[in-house]
């Protein structure tokens, strides 16, 4: 009988999000990278596929399961140093599934709040658009108020009948800002990584793209959102340290490998804070 309780448990704890909103990441999807190579403008597309490439880079996208959640991290990997301007993944959206839309303003003068699904961002008034203009995303080229249609930048949410909250949000906006963009005419929630001409080292990897995907309650939502960009921050912050100790480490020995020259003393410039 004791056995029979505890598997009951298992199943109902390992269902905990049978009745959540799906995950992004279990529904169609598209990707397009836009990059600079030399001055020929090239667009790197793909539809439902977690690793895409061609001559110039390769794109991979993962899942990190998390309580209550999913991280998804993008990476890209250029062959030979190219410029990206953005990173922009649409995904397939049951604007039926939810009740209101919270989406983060820009500034001051964009609104943030929660939205009907058929509502959309109101623009400035006559009077207030002469200077409100320069507080807000007013200037950018896709805020075009569409009915149906609200973005906003960094993270939003859903709320969903059950009283619950499904928060999208980005771990780490250093290197870009993320913007979110809900569509319930056309059934689809774009996320665009905005990198603004960003040089991409060849070989290597950015991880420019960190979404914390998760469902719960307003205040332990939003903690657990904290954490995790605590984390992300730490482990950031770990990484340039240890980088720019390497370097600040060979420049005061003047070694490298197979090399006999005498130590030089010199100056480390590397540190970055």
């Amino acid at each position: 009988m004791r056995t029979f309780w505890l598997s009951l448990l298992f199943v109902l704890v390992g269902s905990t999000n049978m009745f959540a909103q799906s995950w992004l990441t279990s529904q169609p999807f598209t990707v397009a990278v836009r990059y600079y190579k030399g001055k020929e403008l090239i667009t790197l597309k793909g539809s439902n596929l977690k690793h895409l490439e061609n001559n110039e880079m390769s794109i991979s996208i993962g899942t990190i399961v998390v309580p209550g959640g999913q991280k998804l991290v993008a990476s890209l990997k250029p062959f030979h140093n190219i410029e990206v301007i953005d990173v922009q993944i649409t995904f397939d959206w049951q604007p039926d599934s939810v009740e209101r839309v919270f989406v983060n303003g820009y500034q001051c003068w964009t609104n943030s709040q929660e939205f009907e699904k058929d509502d959309k961002l109101k623009d400035l008034s006559r009077i207030a658009h002469g200077f409100g203009k320069y507080y807000g995303d007013y200037l950018f080229k896709d805020h075009q108020p569409k009915k149906g249609t609200v973005h906003g930048w960094t993270y939003a949410y859903t709320r969903l009948p059950s009283g619950l909250m499904h928060l999208y949000a980005s771990l780490d906006e250093s290197e870009g800002y993320t913007q979110w963009r809900f569509d319930s005419q056309a059934g689809k929630l774009t996320l665009t990584k905005q990198l603004e001409n960003k040089l991409l080292l060849q070989n290597q990897n950015h991880e420019y793209i960190t979404i914390l995907e998760m469902e719960g309650k307003d205040e332990a939502l939003f903690d657990a959102y904290a954490k995790q960009q605590q984390e992300v921050a730490v482990a950031t912050i770990k990484t340039v340290t240890n980088q720019s100790f390497s370097s600040t480490a060979t420049a005061h020995t003047g070694w490298t490998s197979g090399t006999t020259t005498t130590p030089k003393s010199t100056r480390a410039s590397s540190w970055r804070t």
